[in-house]
């Protein structure tokens, strides 16, 4: 028989054991939880790994960008500094763009006025006959006919425009140069404008303004509360005949009245608009070739009545004599002045020489009938 003593003592072993493995179980529960936190930990230092690294490309990012701000700003202070020097030696950069221009490509420096140049009209009507258009319209020298050129004379402006093509060419090395240019291209448009044959242009401008108003209002436009008027110590220009208040029409000119390219197609001139280096590229200029062919056609034309209003001469340095150039030789528009008679020579004596080696029907038009006086 087993003794009380030795039962009692197998019931505390038990319950020691038992004791002792709830405390492993409790151990074991708490490892688990300390593992599972250090788990989340471990993700927690993998997130915030990532963000360093982040945050750390993000600066360096920011770090190359401050960089090239500062390389470009060094950029830019270095291009002002070119653009300064640029501008200082303007005179020096004008210099050489002049020299390397061909006669095919003329300055942008050209008023806009050239397109009205001496083409007030004589009602008498002196026909010459030409070639009809594409457009099947027969010109006509509206003007009393200039005398055809002889043989000699056609020989002997040939020879001058030589002249003027090398003249204007050549770049003067300094500004006596130009005036020395300046005067033998004066001198040698004297001899053109004695050899070349005259247009009447007696006509007063004011004794077509009133067919002027009656055109445009045929075609569209609405000019009632203006009218045309001399005013002193100036010229012709516009005046409201009644109070206009803010917002009110002052006059409508009708698109169809004005001179544009797309009448440049429609001419003998299209072909020479489209092919020619200059006129493809200086629209006024082929603006001002277009109002000549329509000044010969006379009353044929539908911008007679425009044409007929324009001024016979303009105070312009194109008109200047000598004397007027030497008046201003000290003020700084000296030199453009004689630089924009330079271009209008050498543009004359280019279209002199195209219109007589070219076949084009603008030129067949223009070769007995192109002047000076018409151009200037």
């Amino acid at each position: 028989m087993v003794s009380a003593s030795s039962t009692s003592a197998k019931n505390l072993f038990v319950e020691s054991k038992l004791r002792l493995s709830d405390r492993v179980q409790v151990n074991v529960n708490n490892i688990a939880k300390i593992a599972r936190q250090i788990q989340r930990g471990s993700k927690a230092n993998e997130n915030l790994i990532a963000a360093a690294k982040n945050f750390a490309l993000q600066e360096a990012a920011i770090e190359n960008s401050e960089t090239n701000l500062k390389k470009l700003q060094l950029l830019t202070t270095h291009l002002n500094a070119q653009v300064e020097s640029v501008q200082n030696s303007s005179s020096k950069v004008e210099l050489v763009l002049e020299q390397v221009r061909s006669m095919q490509r003329v300055e942008l420096l050209f008023l806009t006025s050239i397109c009205a140049r001496k083409f007030t009209l004589n009602t008498t009507m002196g026909r010459r006959n030409f070639k009809k258009s594409k457009n099947h319209i027969t010109y006509s020298v509206a003007t009393k006919s200039p005398t055809s050129l002889s043989p000699q004379k056609r020989n002997e402006i040939n020879n001058i425009v030589k002249k003027l093509l090398k003249l204007t060419s050549q770049m003067p090395s300094d500004g006596k140069g130009n005036w020395e240019t300046h005067v033998e291209i004066h001198k040698l448009f004297q001899k053109v404008q004695e050899l070349e044959p005259a247009y009447d242009v007696s006509n007063k401008r004011e004794d077509h303004f009133e067919d002027l108003k009656i055109w445009i209002k045929n075609n569209g436009g609405d000019i009632e509360n203006i009218s045309i008027k001399k005013f002193d110590g100036m010229d012709y220009g516009l005046e409201a005949v009644k109070d206009i208040r803010e917002g009110d029409l002052i006059c409508s000119i009708p698109r169809k009245v004005m001179m544009s390219f797309e009448n440049i197609k429609n001419s003998p001139l299209e072909h020479l608009f489209k092919n020619d280096p200059i006129l493809s590229n200086m629209g006024n200029v082929a603006l001002a070739l277009f109002l000549i062919l329509e000044y010969l056609k006379g009353k044929d034309s539908f911008w007679y009545s425009y044409i007929s209003s324009l001024p016979t001469s303009y105070n312009t340095v194109l008109y200047f004599e000598l004397d007027d150039f030497l008046e201003m030789q000290y003020s700084p528009t000296f030199e453009p002045a004689l630089k924009h008679c330079r271009n209008i020579a050498r543009q004359y004596a280019y279209f002199n020489n195209l219109f007589q080696s070219s076949t084009d029907e603008a030129s067949q038009i223009l070769r007995n009938t192109f002047t000076y006086q018409l151009y200037r």
